[in-house]
């Protein structure tokens, strides 16, 4: 009786980086070592792809070792920053949380963990201005979970370690940048990472939307960790900021979420510190 040969065993292709030197450059060590290899039948995506790293690998830098921060590398929290020169109005070691998010969606993939870990420990232990722009560090911190831990938010991930440290900063943003009057989160359109916008200051689309993310990251980490209080809690705060952005902030005449203008609530600049507010 006849049977089909066996199917030959794939193999991953074997990809180089040689063709991709000129624009590895200097990283390209680090990069072999770290990162996933990819490519594709695009030569423009492929050549964006390693060079995103290379920019990656050169913003990597360390937080003071002064700076000790519980459970970071003890030669200094890893960092990234957003510019290669020292500017004005960042923070310590040059970081500036307004780019952290998308610096996590990367980070995550880097195959040494420490990378992500340090940098989500320095921003919610550490020195880190993380007050100073719109940020989301749970909905950043569980998706990496999602992608390296067997069992997300179990217990020994990141997620699980910083879940205290996740909801204080999000009970904080809600105590300094809830509008009462408005019934929504306010912030100005710097802070909110888009310089300044014919939108005004508010109740802006992004900010309320990051709060929606921040609660259903906390809702899925608590449940991960067994608090099915806390997961509750948190799920009925997404909805809340769910209806936020689809029902008050939502413009059937444009059509999308757009800025509720508002002015600021008494002493809004007081009492927001750029780190852990006291």
């Amino acid at each position: 009786r006849w049977s089909p040969p066996p199917s030959p065993r794939l193999r991953p292709p074997q990809i180089e980086t040689a063709p991709f030197a000129f624009v590895l450059n200097e990283s390209r060590a680090w990069v072999e070592q770290h990162v996933p290899y990819f490519h594709s039948s695009d030569e423009d995506l492929n050549t964006a792809y390693w060079y995103r790293w290379r920019v990656f690998h050169l913003h990597l830098a360390r937080a003071p070792k002064s700076q000790r921060t519980p459970g970071c590398d003890p030669k200094g929290c890893h960092v990234i920053t957003e510019f290669l020169k020292k500017v004005p109005w960042s923070g310590p070691a040059n970081t500036i949380v307004c780019p952290a998010g998308h610096h996590f969606a990367e980070a995550r993939w880097v195959k040494d963990g420490r990378y992500a870990g340090d940098y989500a420990r320095f921003w919610l232990r550490g020195a880190g201005w993380r007050k100073q722009y719109t940020f989301w560090p749970a909905h950043s911190v569980w998706r990496h979970s999602l992608l390296v831990d067997a069992r997300p938010g179990a217990a020994g991930s990141l997620a699980h370690e910083l879940l205290p440290a996740l909801e204080a900063n999000y009970r904080d943003w809600v105590r300094t940048h809830y509008h009462t009057g408005a019934r929504c989160m306010f912030q100005s359109c710097h802070a909110d990472g888009q310089e300044n916008s014919a939108t005004l200051d508010g109740c802006r689309p992004t900010i309320n939307a990051v709060m929606f993310a921040e609660a259903t990251a906390i809702a899925a980490a608590a449940a991960a960790a067994g608090n099915a209080t806390l997961s509750a809690h948190f799920e009925e705060e997404a909805a809340r900021w769910r209806g936020v952005v689809l029902e008050r902030l939502w413009s059937e005449d444009l059509p999308l979420s757009n800025t509720l203008a508002q002015p600021p609530r008494p002493n809004h600049n007081k009492i927001i510190t750029r780190m852990e507010s006291e």
